[in-house]
């Protein structure tokens, strides 16, 4: 059965239902079953709004999930509501623009067909993950607002979590985790958009900082807030840093949707790009613990193996928020966070550990 369906940041679906009939003698045939939509789907081939959902989960109550996998294992989760009316089901789904798409339903098969002519078909399944299952949500443990509102990556010193001012390119507050008050600042001329502290049991350890679009990212002495070393270039836009130790550190760029593994031996005097990885997303905000790369993007936390190539192991979120930053105070995680819902960034304790 061929049916309708337009989007227009909102699905409309068109349902036209057979009707009964009278047959030769006069008797009425019986109304003809159609397949519901409702469902769960999984993707055989095609790709819809430019994306290929993996799963397409048309809910019971109203609700409506959309999953994908990329290549190294990033997974996202779409979510939207549907009503059922006059043979009408309309479906409100974020970020998408108007389309208008034909689709054939039945028990086993759905067929969506865009009206630049691109089809995607799904097959139906019983044994589709659910939305508690694809991401591992976290709980708040506490939360305050941050001072402010900047999509910037934090660190933590051992006492205080660093945030960068961003584009005021005036100070990294140092921001205490009990009252969310600021208790001092570090002085800066970048805008530290990125922030990091070496991962190095002495006073003069750096803290490293990234600025406004620039390739490259500088090392100042803790200690003393004197600039040590500059980075050889990598990608533009450094969003995230993350140390591992007192030679290495990672670094993300928005530009290039890339990850960048820089050796700085000799107190940077000899650098050496050591693995480079290419992503189809923007990374914002990382940590390194414990062996493992966390890395912020499209607001979710990504656990990742990069001991050898590259995995991502687990795909994390805090629902309701948009997580752009992300530090390790020695037992939980923290993240600096938007909300859905607007208001003053949040500096958020989450229930992850290692």
């Amino acid at each position: 059965m061929k049916t309708l369906l337009k989007i227009t940041g909102i699905f409309v679906l068109l349902l036209t239902l057979g009707c009964g009939g009278n047959d030769d003698d006069g008797g009425t045939t019986p109304p003809e079953v159609t397949a519901s939509i409702v469902g769960d789907w999984q993707r055989n081939s095609g790709s819809l709004l430019g994306n290929q959902w993996d799963y397409l989960l048309i809910n019971q109550n109203n609700t409506l999930n959309l999953f994908d996998q990329d290549d190294n294992g990033f997974r996202d989760e779409n979510t939207g509501n549907y009503t059922l009316t006059d043979n009408q089901v309309t479906i409100d789904v974020s970020y998408f623009g108007n389309s208008l798409i034909n689709y054939t339903v039945t028990d086993t098969t759905l067929e969506l067909q865009e009206s630049s002519g691109n089809i995607s078909t799904y097959t139906r399944v019983t044994n589709a993950p659910s939305s508690d299952t694809w991401i591992q949500k976290l709980t708040i443990l506490s939360q305050g607002d941050a001072p402010w509102n900047e999509d910037a990556d934090i660190a933590f010193n051992g006492s205080h979590i660093l945030l960068g001012n961003g584009s005021e390119a005036d100070n990294i507050g140092l921001i205490n985790p009990e009252t969310f008050l600021l208790d001092g600042e570090i002085i800066t001329s970048q805008t530290a958009f990125a922030v990091e502290v070496e991962k190095l049991d002495l006073p003069d350890k750096y803290i490293f900082q990234s600025s406004n679009g620039s390739m490259q990212f500088k090392a100042y002495f803790e200690d003393s807030n004197t600039e040590a070393f500059t980075s050889i270039d990598l990608g533009s836009w450094i969003y995230g840093l993350a140390s591992i130790n007192s030679d290495q550190i990672w670094a993300s760029s928005g530009n290039e949707q890339s990850l960048y593994l820089l050796n700085y031996m000799n107190s940077g005097v000899d650098q050496t790009i050591e693995q480079t990885v290419t992503l189809d997303r923007t990374p914002y905000g990382m940590d390194y613990q414990d062996g493992f790369l966390y890395i912020c993007s499209r607001g979710n936390i990504y656990k990742c193996d990069v001991s050898s190539s590259f995995e991502v192991l687990e795909t994390i979120t805090v629902e309701g928020y948009r997580a752009f930053g992300i530090a390790f105070d020695g037992t939980n995680f923290w993240i600096n966070a938007s909300s859905n819902d607007g208001g003053p960034n949040q500096l958020i304790k989450t229930s992850l550990t290692l």
